[in-house]
């Protein structure tokens, strides 16, 4: 859960029991936002940076300039792939989304 205490804290709570899990408080870092997750881990971004998020313990994994995953199945994260800056719609283009590309775990 995303935007108590002004947008600066993210939460876990246990669906179960309705306790509170982990807290991270964003800061001056910003807020934690999870957009997917697999395997334990949530991905998603703060403060224009991707993230990776341990979801057991809310430990952040990783931070850095990559694409965030936008979906998830069995071992398989999906991207968006960056626009090409030169890139110009066209009639056959226009309206259309991002590439993508899938990521596997081997």
């Amino acid at each position: 859960m995303a935007g108590l205490n002004g947008f600066t804290e993210t939460r876990a709570y246990d669906l179960d029991s309705g306790q509170l899990d982990w807290t991270i408080n964003g800061g001056g870092a910003g807020l934690v936002d999870i957009t997917v997750a697999d395997g334990g881990v949530g991905f998603g971004t703060r403060a224009g940076q991707s993230v990776a998020v341990q979801l057991a313990t809310g430990r952040i994994l990783e931070q850095g300039d990559w694409p965030v995953p936008v979906t998830a199945n069995k071992g398989t994260l999906v991207t968006a792939l960056p626009r090409d800056p030169a890139a110009e719609p066209s009639d056959r283009l226009a309206g259309a989304g991002p590439g993508f590309v899938a990521y596997r775990t081997r």
